[in-house]
């Protein structure tokens, strides 16, 4: 599925038993190469992708599929983001699908082309991983006015969870950890327009947007079943529109988040 939104596009599908290859690796290599000719097809490329997500059941093997990502993104470090759900029905998928892939593109964006106006020039952010060094993304994307932050947890360098199994802990170090991100590229608090929170079973806090002055804003909670350590209880997404805030860019920019 395709879907285009001013600049940005989305395209995504499933993978299940039909889907060809005898591995999961083979399988997800089969979609990256599909979805890529999807947005190819659109007018855009692999360079300008600026987000990899995705969404895996129990049955789906994600960890021999990383070199997978690797072999196709490595070299332009999007954002990179996987959670797990029980199913895929929330995602528009079906009872026998193992994974779903989602990609992100600025049309135009490594190329520095403009949009109504404005040069949409790709910058990435890391944040250090080494993680994130091996496999080739990035914590955050900027392309143009559009900044993207991709899934961001309490999680420590030393692998400790900061705020374990706290809700409002989390809410408070997360919220404060992905909006330095945003600044980093450019945008202030009232340029946020879009949060994404994955929330396990034993989260209790609410969806916070403390300081924002952004009226634009789309918040959307997904249930799954785990994240990646004991006492995570969430992670969080956001999708930022640089001088929409201030009125320097049209507020009509903010639709273009898709929730992704």
């Amino acid at each position: 599925m395709i879907k285009v939104l001013g600049p940005i596009i989305y395209a995504s599908d499933f993978i299940n038993a039909e889907t060809p290859g005898t591995s999961d690796a083979e399988k997800t290599s089969y979609i990256y190469e599909k979805l890529v000719k999807e947005i190819t097809d659109a007018g855009s490329c692999i360079e300008d992708v600026i987000a990899v997500q995705k969404y895996v059941t129990g049955m789906y093997d994600n960890p021999s599929t990383r070199e997978a990502y690797s072999n196709h993104f490595k070299l332009y470090k999007p954002s990179f983001t996987v959670v797990t759900y029980s199913d895929l029905l929330c995602e528009g998928g079906k009872t026998s699908d193992t994974c779903k892939v989602l990609i992100v593109a600025v049309k135009g964006c490594s190329k520095g082309e403009s949009y109504k106006g404005l040069k949409l020039d790709r910058v990435v952010y890391p944040s250090g991983s080494p993680l994130e060094e091996l496999l080739g993304y990035s914590r955050a994307v900027k392309a143009g006015p559009f900044v993207y932050v991709g899934g961001t947890t309490s999680v420590l360098p030393d692998k400790s969870v900061y705020g374990a199994d706290n809700s409002e802990e989390q809410d408070k170090f997360i919220w404060n950890k992905i909006c330095s991100f945003a600044n980093k590229a450019g945008a202030d608090k009232s340029d946020i327009v879009g949060i994404k929170k994955w929330i396990t079973k034993d989260y209790s806090g609410t969806a916070f947007m403390p300081d924002s002055e952004c009226q634009s804003l789309l918040i959307s909670e997904v249930p799954v079943d785990k994240l990646t350590r004991e006492g995570q209880l969430e992670e969080v997404e956001l999708f930022a529109v640089i001088g929409i805030g201030s009125g320097k860019v049209d507020k009509s920019f903010s639709t273009y988040f898709d929730g992704f």
